[in-house]
């Protein structure tokens, strides 16, 4: 289920520092733009997860990249990139929230599972 009213909108806030932050750890520790390509993968990378489209993939990227910036950044910087890495897993594993475009495709459902059970049989 997708959380909607305050906790959706918190959700919505926290996928847009996970893009923030994408974008401002990665430019200081690869000195972006060194490839157009790599800019572009950023670019689309923080627009799945701004609009919360495959959020909880793009979120396990999000992070990954993360820590490899944080790999890369001086001593100084370790703090702001281990913020955003741990953003990125938080959101991967709340989940996108109801102002999404997950929520609007997937919609808020519940499956209700027939424990041992004949499926056939109601």
């Amino acid at each position: 289920m997708f959380p909607s009213g305050w906790p959706g909108l918190a959700l919505l806030l926290l996928r847009l520092s996970a893009a923030l932050g994408l974008h401002s750890d990665v430019q200081g520790a690869f000195s972006l733009p060194s490839s157009a390509w790599m800019l572009a993968g950023l670019l689309a990378l923080s627009a799945l997860l701004v609009i919360g489209f495959l959020t909880p993939l793009a979120a396990l990227l999000t992070a990954i990249i993360e820590m490899a910036a944080l790999a890369d950044a001086p001593a100084s910087g370790t703090a702001p990139a281990l913020s955003s890495v741990l953003n990125a897993l938080a959101l991967g594993l709340l989940g996108p929230g109801a102002c999404s475009l997950d929520a609007r495709l997937f919609g808020r459902r519940v499956l209700v599972l027939n424990p041992g059970g004949d499926p056939d049989r109601r």
